[in-house]
């Protein structure tokens, strides 16, 4: 797993966040003291955010982890994923109270106002969290469905299913989320890409076809995201291409191939369409899925079907001209 961003706060004093890697949802509340993000109550403006900026690439598999220390206050904070930046949309974690008796939940942000929260699941009750432990937040799309789970000091302790039709699908950016009443240190944010690199099997089709100038490239795959690509040309001419070439329709020479085409994966069999092929030809194709990252190539041969011809026959006898029309 990738370390994708980290940031340990080892910086000056400031009276605001480095904003080429950090926005703020709302300005005076956060801060870096003694080598330390902090986090000051916000007098009744309620949720606030800092989240990644655009320098960094939206991710949508990810972990994100920080060190908290509860200063004073009602310890009330937590992690954010798939958040659009501005903390309008995405997941957090939250994290209420300190010592015996602090819980954990899970929400979903549907919107600007606080009252458009969803929470996933149930609440985990009668945790013991020190104000000093480390926090996890992590999500994946498994199938039709969002993963959710949150850790306290590397130990699961809550695991929600986000299976609505509000699920958020998207890559966003990270961050940290708190509430108006706690007043909050973190230190050592970390985002890890939990993207799985799919792995593609059984490449299709294979033998002769039934069809003379098109072909439908498919594959086994292992992960029901992404993007499947494929490229039809001769076996000289696809002999050691790469998937970013095939990814743009190029043969290994890295000009145009004679065939290619895409689809969306959203099954364990992508396949994709390929036209203007000739009849009766002996093929070689490679395909590739990306989702996030590059999967295995995979390749096969296959031949195009023959053309169906047709034989006009005509016949004259005393009751004038018979046509027959042949086909094979």
């Amino acid at each position: 797993m990738a370390t994708l961003f980290s940031d340990n706060f080892n910086r000056a004093d400031s009276a605001t966040v480095d904003a080429t890697n950090w926005t703020e949802t709302i300005t005076s509340v956060w801060s870096i003291l003694s080598n330390r993000l902090r986090a000051v109550t916000t007098g009744g403006l309620g949720r606030c955010c800092v989240t990644t900026t655009s320098a960094h690439a939206a991710v949508a598999d990810c972990a994100v982890q920080v060190d908290r220390v509860a200063r004073s206050g009602s310890f009330d904070s937590g992690l954010m994923v798939r958040t659009n930046g501005t903390g309008t949309t995405g997941y957090f974690l939250d994290c209420i109270g300190t010592g015996a008796g602090a819980t954990l939940d899970i929400w979903r942000i549907d919107g600007p106002a606080i009252s458009n929260d969803t929470q996933i699941g149930s609440t985990v009750t009668g945790l013991t969290i020190a104000a000093t432990d480390t926090l996890k937040f992590q999500v994946q799309t498994v199938g039709a469905t969002v993963e959710l789970k949150g850790y306290v000091n590397g130990v699961q302790r809550i695991s929600v299913v986000d299976s609505s039709g509000s699920r958020i699908t998207t890559a966003g950016q990270t961050g940290i989320i708190k509430w108006d009443t706690s007043d909050n240190d973190y230190d050592n944010f970390i985002v890890t890409d939990l993207s799985t690199t799919a792995t593609l099997s059984s490449p299709t089709p294979s033998g002769t076809l039934g069809t003379t100038t098109t072909a439908t490239i498919g594959a086994t795959t292992d992960q029901t995201s992404g993007t499947f690509y494929a490229v039809v040309d001769s076996a000289a001419n696809l002999s050691g291409v790469t998937a970013t070439q095939i990814k743009a329709g190029q043969k290994a020479s890295g000009a145009a191939a004679l065939a290619s085409g895409s689809s969306a994966v959203s099954t364990t069999a992508p396949a994709a369409n390929v036209t203007g092929l000739s009849p009766t030809t002996l093929y070689s194709y490679a395909a590739v899925q990306n989702n996030g990252s590059d999967s295995n190539v995979v390749t096969g041969t296959f031949t195009t079907a023959t053309a169906a011809v047709s034989l006009e026959i005509s016949k004259y006898g005393p009751q004038g001209a018979a046509r027959v029309i042949v086909t094979f």
